[in-house]
């Protein structure tokens, strides 16, 4: 492929550099000869993988990749991409797609730069990450979890740190890392600077690391994970690589947690991959990501959205801890919720162990005894509020987090996992709205909508990963009321949903039930 250096542009702009990552080889192809033929871009390399090792090195200006595909690393190949090249644009490409339109739109919104541009960005590549572990990298540093109860530090959580170039955030690094095959020795690198910067953790203070559920497998991570006080373990679990298979990983984690060692799932309300590994893992400790945590004491919904998960944690007898604190009101708040750990910049920054540890006596003067502040309002939802929902989703974990977050704003939640169950759900059930998946087993959520527009103007919404223009382009052409793509934040979802009831609510003379008594309820 081509690698030399872009030849010079009129009006002395340069091409755009264009790498093209797809998976499906009709669809690679057709973006490559599209890619080749633009006079406006210059064609890098064509590959199955956005890690492609003839890229090291490189530095695209736009690179293509599969809408819904993942990269060898297990990652999605659009979040490997933007992990890999924060700079450049990235493309999500269907068969449905046309590519030289694609990059058309693309070439049209870069911001092309002139010849004498200042250098780019290095690329982290196989070489550099072997240098950095030889020289020791990372370090760790520490962030203190804070028993908001018992008013203590009840552990330290180690985050990885990067002191040599190229300059990037722990996560491009890691990210870098698995597309190249060395993931699991770098994760390993850190797990041993942490245990071995914890030496002189008191014994009632935990230690908690990172670690990807590929690297649980590996038996020379566990053998490092062994040099630890079991006791004093935490592994929380990440998201570098999905979970094809949960029993093995679960085979692999029951010695761990047989001599003590405890399992948190982290992020959890943020999205669908920390809810699926919740309901297989049964971990000991759940921590709340920051996008439901902040602002809660201003937000009713929110705080009913953690004090749903902290009643559904505290039933199997789970910790919950709240990331993200960074004021003493929401600590309160939090900590009034029930939230029993609490974790933030409020409570402490990331520092070195002896900080970590002893550095909260402003935090523990915030939880002395007090009158903590009441959630205020954020709004009625008169439109939710007994109104008969709808989820149709083929994943029994989406199913559970939407059915969950609707049910905690007094909403009906009926589902179906296939278009056949949908449509006899839709006759038996009789929604005040529709929430819609794209893929489902036996068909598409286009195929559900536009039966039920057959006789019905019921409000209609995709929630889907379905990232591609046309998929969206179909969705409103059949009648969708909106589209909402995954992961997605359950306050935006709420308010979707609470728009379109309400929409509904002031074009129709006459309501079904749940919209009839929404109607004439008061605020």
């Amino acid at each position: 492929m081509v690698t030399s250096t872009p030849d010079p542009c009129p009006q002395g702009r340069r091409k755009l550099l264009v790498f093209v990552a797809v998976r499906d080889s009709q669809l690679r192809d057709a973006c490559g000869r599209a890619a080749a033929r633009d006079p406006g871009l210059r064609l890098l390399a064509v590959s199955k993988d956005v890690a492609e090792p003839r890229m090291r090195g490189e530095c695209p200006d736009v690179i293509v990749v599969g809408a819904g595909e993942r990269s060898a690393a297990g990652v999605t190949a659009v979040a490997m991409a933007r992990q890999l090249y924060p700079e450049a644009v990235v493309l999500p490409v269907t068969r449905d797609d046309e590519p030289s339109r694609i990059l058309g739109l693309a070439a049209a919104t870069t911001v092309e730069t002139s010849c004498s541009d200042q250098p780019r960005p290095s690329v982290i590549g196989v070489d550099v990450i072997r240098s950095a572990i030889a020289w020791g990298e990372p370090s760790v540093v520490f962030q203190p979890v804070v028993d908001l109860q018992d008013r203590r530090v009840a552990g330290v959580e180690a985050l990885a740190r990067f002191g040599v170039e190229p300059s990037h955030p722990p996560d491009v690094w890691f990210a870098a890392a698995h597309g190249v095959g060395l993931g699991i020795d770098l994760e390993r690198a850190a797990i041993q600077a942490a245990i071995r910067a914890a030496t002189t953790l008191a014994p009632d203070v935990y230690l908690a690391v990172n670690v990807s559920p590929a690297a649980v497998l590996m038996p020379d991570v566990r053998a490092a994970l062994a040099e630890a006080p079991p006791n004093q373990l935490v592994l929380e679990i990440t998201e570098h690589a999905r979970v094809d298979d949960y029993d093995e990983l679960q085979a692999a984690l029951a010695p761990l947690r047989a001599r003590g060692v405890r399992i948190a799932i982290d992020d959890v309300g943020a999205g669908f991959a920390s809810l699926r590994h919740v309901l297989r893992l049964d971990p000991e400790i759940i921590k709340l990501d920051q996008e439901i945590t902040r602002g809660v004491e201003h937000n009713a919904g929110r705080a009913k959205l953690v004090g749903g998960l902290i009643a559904g944690a505290s039933a199997v007898s789970t910790l919950v801890i709240a990331e993200g604190i960074e004021t003493g009101p929401q600590l309160r708040c939090l900590r009034e919720l029930g939230v029993r750990g609490g974790q933030g910049y409020f409570i402490g920054r990331p520092s070195d162990l002896r900080s970590a540890v002893g550095g909260n006596h402003a935090v523990m003067a915030a939880l002395e005894p007090g009158h903590p502040p009441t959630p205020s309002p954020s709004g009625p939802r008169q439109a939710l509020s007994g109104a008969r929902i709808l989820v149709v989703d083929d994943s029994p974990a989406h199913r559970h987090l939407i059915r969950s977050i609707f049910e905690l704003e007094g909403a009906s939640v009926h589902d179906a996992a296939t278009a056949a169950a949908a449509h006899l759900a839709f006759e038996d059930v009789e929604p005040d709205l529709v929430l819609l998946d794209v893929r489902l087993p036996d068909g598409t959520g286009f195929d559900v909508l536009e039966r039920i527009r057959r006789t019905s103007d019921t409000p209609a919404l995709f929630v889907t990963a379905a990232t591609a223009v046309s998929d969206r382009v179909a969705g409103f052409d059949r009648g969708a009321d909106d589209y909402l793509l995954k992961p997605f934040s359950p306050e935006e979802l709420v308010a979707r949903v609470d728009s379109a009831l309400r929409r509904r609510l002031t074009r129709s003379t006459d309501p079904p039930g749940a919209l009839r008594s929404a109607e004439s309820s008061t605020c």
